[in-house]
């Protein structure tokens, strides 16, 4: 994945695994800068009772 700023847009260019494993055959997005309204780099806090197996969610 390659992330950049270009004419006010964030230009995300995905790999061929990155988008089959998105289900989207989009190469390029791009999101306009001002839709944007917070970044981050901290790691988003997980815990194990996160991972389920596939067709376990209870509601």
């Amino acid at each position: 994945m390659n992330l950049s700023i270009v004419d006010d847009k964030l230009q995300i260019e995905f790999t061929f695994k990155e988008q089959l494993l998105a289900v989207r055959l989009n190469k390029l997005w791009q999101i306009s800068l001002a839709h944007i309204k917070q970044v981050t780099t901290a790691e988003p806090e997980s815990n194990w009772r996160e991972l389920r197996p596939p067709g376990s969610f209870r509601p």
